[in-house]
């Protein structure tokens, strides 16, 4: 097997395109190898509703948007907690899961659904829909398309009746655990997450 060892390479003059390996072949990158747009190639976001009560769901017809309260990681994910939404910097397949514990509104359907371009824009992704009761944990997965990189895009809940709540404060103060109160993004003496967002890149269009 040659070994060749150089610092560039291009394109023959006149062309754009360069060609490594045929249809078949297999590039292989041993381990600990880097390349600059690595970084280009997943994305993830964390953030929550994480401070008292909070509307998840109601009977409007776009449902309600839900609040972002604080990020506590986004790679390749711009959220914005002015604007309770986000942007993607890779277009892509993603999955969005969200989690909580129903406070109030009873026994109703609803489903949650990630949209692009605002409160009237496009469902992207949603989730099955459930009827859910209070005091229940509840757990979502929303399998979502990303065709934008300058879109918005936001989780609203929708229900037939009525409206769904959420509170994140414990009864009587929290965990000692150094790291607690920088993880959730609240130092108030009673402080939990209402409601928890996970982000995660699946794939390529």
């Amino acid at each position: 097997m040659s070994k060749l060892e150089t610092n560039t390479i291009e394109p023959i003059s006149g062309s754009t395109t360069l060609t490594l390996g045929a249809s078949g072949d297999t590039l292989t990158f041993p381990s600990g190898v880097l390349t600059s747009t690595n970084n280009n190639f997943s994305a993830f976001a964390h953030f929550m509703h994480n401070s008292g009560t909070a509307t998840v769901a109601d009977a409007t017809g776009d449902g309600i948007q839900h609040s972002i309260q604080y990020v506590d990681i986004a790679k390749n994910i711009t959220v914005s907690t002015a604007n309770n939404n986000w942007t993607h910097a890779k277009t892509g397949y993603y999955n969005l899961f969200l989690r909580y514990r129903q406070d109030a509104g009873g026994d109703v359907w609803t489903v949650y659904g990630v949209l692009k371009g605002g409160n009237s824009g496009t469902c992207v992704g949603a989730s099955t829909r459930v009827g859910s009761e209070n005091n229940i944990n509840e757990g979502f997965s929303i399998f979502y398309k990303v065709d934008s990189t300058t879109a918005t895009y936001q989780v609203n809940g929708w229900n037939h009746t009525g409206s769904k709540t959420v509170d994140g404060t414990f009864s009587a103060g929290k965990p000692t655990w150094s790291g607690y109160t920088d993880v959730i993004g609240s130092t108030a003496a009673n402080a939990g997450i209402a409601v928890d967002y996970i982000i995660t890149r699946v794939g390529d269009l």
